[in-house]
């Protein structure tokens, strides 16, 4: 039986994951040559329920949630949430 946790909840964990991923691969790829972007501020005063561009600060367009960037990229997870665990 699986644990099913509150979706939003999960997508807040998903968006924390993804923006660490993030912020590491930029630190590491940058070198000696510093990026013009404030990813610290990025990754910890954006709320986790938002999806913004790291680069703007801005929604991404279609994808203005972190529920809707799980959705778009993991479908398989929002999938019992939607039609239930009939697997």
């Amino acid at each position: 039986m699986a644990i099913m946790i509150p979706l939003e909840l999960a997508a807040e964990f998903a968006e924390r994951a993804y923006r660490r991923g993030y912020q590491q691969a930029m630190t590491m790829a940058q070198g000696d040559h510093p990026i013009a972007v404030d990813l610290w501020r990025w990754r910890y005063e954006t709320p986790a329920s938002r999806a913004v561009c790291p680069d703007t600060g801005r929604p991404i367009p279609t994808l203005e949630t972190s529920l809707a960037r799980l959705e778009c990229e993991e479908y398989h997870l929002i999938e019992p949430y939607i039609y239930g665990d009939k697997k």
